[in-house]
This record gives C-alpha cells, structure tokens and sequence, in this order.
C-alpha cells in the first residue's frame, strides 16, 4: 500500500501580489473575450447594412428614368446637360475692378463703395450654355493674390441673383464678384483674373422620353357593353290535338 507522503501537508495562502496578477489576468482575459465578440458582431452588421446599401442604390439607379419621367418639364430641362470644356473657346470672357456701390440694404457704416470684380462674359458660339463656373481672383501690384472667390456666370434656372439663369447664345452677361478685403480704396493698383472651371450645354436630344401609355391598344380597346337578347314570343296553345 503506497503511503501519500505530501497529503497531509499545509497548502499555503496565496500572497498579495500573486493574487492581484491573477485578478489582472482574469479581468485582461475577460476584455479581449468581449472586444473579441463586439468586433465580430459590428463586421456582421456593417456587412448586412453595406448589402442593404448597395440594394438601396441599385434601385434607385433604376428608377431614375421614372423619376425623370415625373418631373415638371422646367425640372427636367435642367438634367439634359451635357459638360463641354471645348465650348470655352466661345466664351469671351474679360475681367475688371471697379467701385461699385452697394445695396441700400447692405450699406455698411459710412461705406457706400466697395470694390469688386466685374465680369462680362460674351457667348459667341451657337449652344445654350447652361452651366458656367467662374474663378476670379485679385492680384496685387506684385502679382500676389489677395482675394479669390467661385462665381456663377451661367446657372440651369434664374432664381435670384446668384442663380442667374442660362446664357443664351450672342448674349452678353455681367456679373459682380465679392468685394476686396480690407481697406482698398482704388482699383487702379489691382487688377482681376477670371478663370473658366467648367461648362455645360443644353442638349435638346437628351430629353426624357414620354411615358408609355396606360392602355397599350389605345381607344380600339374600349368593350362594347352586351346588348340583352331579343325577348322570345311564347307559343300559341294548340286547342286541337
């Protein structure tokens, strides 16, 4: 009978530090379990919504011509556009400083003139340009920009005074650029660029087609309502038989 030496031994209190490292451990052990598992859930939803993301726009691609369809026509002008940076060879653009006074109800305190770039712009060519955007920056006397501001010279629709419409063709438009910073009081010191950053055209052949009708067979589809049958006369009564 083999005897057990070390069973009836004493088993020794863990000591301060060994048990704060296995707590350590343990509670190290729990955070990477649980970053672990929030990690994996957050993958799998992000993948159902980038799925549901990509269905959402395919549909929506696919219905874009219905939509254009629907569209009130002055709407939908505005989308058959096509850009055309050859077209600037057309635009006669020119581009100056001059003191322009300001509105009566943005007059600053004793500041009536301000000023700012003007730009005229010339369609010389034959299409309707409907989108035009413009980079207009001031220089200095030592060629150094100290303002730059994006204009619109040519927008889908005139709304109000930055959308002011498009420009027909041999029509001249005028805008006014924001004013100098500072306290510049000549313009001869300074002088204006205007930079052409795009252009569109109005093509009349990208209008949206008309939407199919209703009834495919048109009016020779309209039933013709039953007659009721002609009423039968009854049989006379044979008194001999």
């Amino acid at each position: 009978m083999v005897s057990n030496e070390y069973g009836n031994a004493p088993s020794r209190p863990r000591s301060f530090l060994a048990t704060l490292a296995w707590g350590v451990s343990m509670a190290a052990v729990v955070l990477i379990v649980s970053l672990a598992g929030i990690i994996v859930y957050g993958m799998n939803i992000a993948d159902r919504k980038a799925n549901t993301l990509v269905g959402l726009t395919e549909a929506g691609l696919r219905a874009l011509p219905d939509l254009r369809r629907s569209l009130p026509p002055a709407l939908a002008d505005m989308l058959n556009d096509v850009r055309s940076p050859d077209y600037r060879d057309q635009l006669e653009v020119t581009a100056r400083l001059a003191m322009v006074p300001c509105r009566a109800d943005r007059r600053d305190q004793g500041n009536r003139e301000r000023i700012r770039p003007v730009i005229e712009i010339r369609n010389r060519g034959k299409e309707v340009v409907s989108l035009l955007s413009m980079r207009v920056t001031v220089l200095n006397e030592d060629d150094v920009p100290i303002a730059a501001s994006n204009e619109w010279a040519a927008t889908p629709m005139a709304i109000d005074e930055k959308w002011c419409g498009p420009l027909m063709p041999g029509a001249t438009a005028r805008i006014v650029g924001s004013p100098l910073p500072g306290d510049h009081r000549s313009p001869d010191k300074c002088r204006a660029e205007a930079t052409i950053t795009d252009v569109r055209l109005w093509d009349r052949n990208t209008a949206p087609p008309a939407p199919p009708p209703k009834d495919s067979q048109g009016p020779a589809a309209i039933r013709e309502t039953p007659q009721p049958p002609p009423p039968t006369r009854p049989e006379p009564h044979n008194s001999h038989r």
